[in-house]
């Protein structure tokens, strides 16, 4: 009995072996297969996941942030500012497309560098609670690209400023609605943001600015231009406190703009009325990309 029982048991372990090298022949090959397929959605313009890119592919992105005002300083770079550049890209993990990013910090000359591959990101910066957004492309033949992030500002020393004291305590909250019109000849393209400050003395100061304090900082939500006028529809970031405010000798508000090598980043629709017309509409933001 034991001769006949000895072949069937040497037949079956064969049987088996087979089984177990064939699985992982299919094993591999759906393995090769996806890295296929991972190589196939990174080779679109898009920044490939993990170690897939060497060293030497990689190309140093430099953003530059500079402050350019109409008041001493008249230009200053931005140090400690937030930088987040991100991008869609095949995870061969998850088998999908997916949101990367990877942040870093403006250091004392204004800028914040990264070694990324060539391909299509989205920048965005953050400044005083605003968060600007742009979508940029990293030339494989440049092998250092250049971003120049540009937050312009002009101060207006004439404005009317309206609010509704909802709750009779002073104070206008975020979320609440401010208007500002100013009369100017120059008009100030995409505001983002209105920072309004008086002078003190005591205060601490930038080398070469006016000694001043803030009152209050409001994000630009809407925009209106009716020939020479402008009004702008506003929300504070921190509270406004109308105790603060002197009807006869106002706040200068400095009004901020983002450009991004001479292009805006947050588009704001703008109305345009003739002078004629008396009715100003106020326009809403475009949301942000």
């Amino acid at each position: 009995m034991a001769r006949q029982v000895f072949p069937k048991v040497v037949g079956g372990i064969a049987i088996a072996c087979s089984f177990i090298v064939l699985f992982y022949l299919l094993l591999n090959l759906q393995v090769a297969a996806s890295g296929q397929q991972g190589d196939q959605s990174n080779s679109n313009s898009s920044p490939r996941v993990g170690g897939g890119v060497s060293q030497q592919a990689l190309l140093q992105l430099s953003v530059r942030v500079t402050l350019i005002s109409d008041e001493a300083p008249y230009l200053r770079v931005l140090s400690g500012l937030p930088v987040q550049v991100s991008w869609q890209s095949f995870n061969p993990n998850s088998q999908k497309m997916e949101t990367f990013s990877v942040a870093g910090t403006t250091d004392d000359r204004g800028r914040a560098l990264f070694r990324i591959s060539p391909g299509n990101y989205s920048l965005q910066v953050t400044w005083n609670n605003i968060k600007g957004n742009r979508s940029i492309y990293v030339d494989p033949s440049q092998r250092i690209h250049q971003v120049d992030w540009n937050i312009q500002s002009k101060t207006i020393s004439s404005y009317t400023l309206e609010f509704k004291d909802s709750r009779g305590d002073g104070r206008v909250l975020a979320g609440e609605k401010v208007w500002l019109s100013y009369k100017s000849d120059a008009l100030i393209r995409n505001p983002a943001l209105v920072e309004m400050r008086i002078d003190n003395p005591n205060a601490p100061r930038i080398a070469g600015s006016r000694p001043s304090q803030k009152v209050s900082s409001l994000a630009v939500v809407g925009v209106a231009v009716a020939g020479d006028q402008s009004l702008l529809e506003l929300t504070p970031i921190d509270p406004l406190v109308a105790f603060d405010l002197d009807p006869d000798a106002l706040p200068r508000a400095a009004v901020y703009s983002i450009s991004v090598e001479g292009q805006p980043v947050i588009p704001i629709r703008e109305t345009v009325i003739p002078a004629a017309k008396p009715k100003v509409a106020v326009a809403e933001a475009e949301e942000l990309p």
